[in-house]
């Protein structure tokens, strides 16, 4: 946790995490977790999206309710469309801001669309521009 709090945090004005599939809110309220545990001062913002724009309250009420140390924003993407599609170009337009990535349970959710699109997606994001240090976090989840 130390390299995370170092190389993510310490001597950055701004942290920006996009939670990609990440309705309800998890992510936004690790996020505030980690600001407040280490002490963070640097801004934090995370931004949540998903192809459910009904979790978009749910994003924006957990923000008010118990996130106060972190900025949040709801917008629609979709996983299974590349980056330059309509549906991802708020995604798009904040991939340089971004140095953290959680990719949660929709990678599996979708393991079968990314495939037959040969993970455009993924692919998009590889191809713009990404701030460093950055973290990825997918989450795999198998069952046997």
């Amino acid at each position: 946790m130390s390299w995370i709090r170092r190389d993510l945090f310490l001597g950055r004005m701004s942290c920006r995490a996009a939670s990609i599939g990440g309705g309800p809110g998890f992510d936004l309220f690790a996020m505030a977790f980690i600001k407040q545990y280490f002490a963070i001062g640097a801004r934090v913002s995370c931004d949540v999206y998903d192809i459910e724009a009904e979790w978009g309250e749910t994003v924006l009420a957990m923000a008010e309710s118990g996130c106060e140390p972190c900025e949040a924003s709801f917008d629609i993407c979709d996983i299974r469309a590349g980056i330059d599609s309509s549906a991802n170009a708020a995604f798009s337009s904040r991939i340089p801001q971004c140095n953290i990535y959680f990719f949660n349970f929709v990678v599996v959710e979708n393991s079968s669309a990314l495939f037959d699109t040969d993970h455009v997606f993924l692919r998009g994001i590889s191809s713009i521009s990404i701030p460093e240090p950055f973290l990825l976090s997918l989450v795999f989840c198998c069952l046997l």
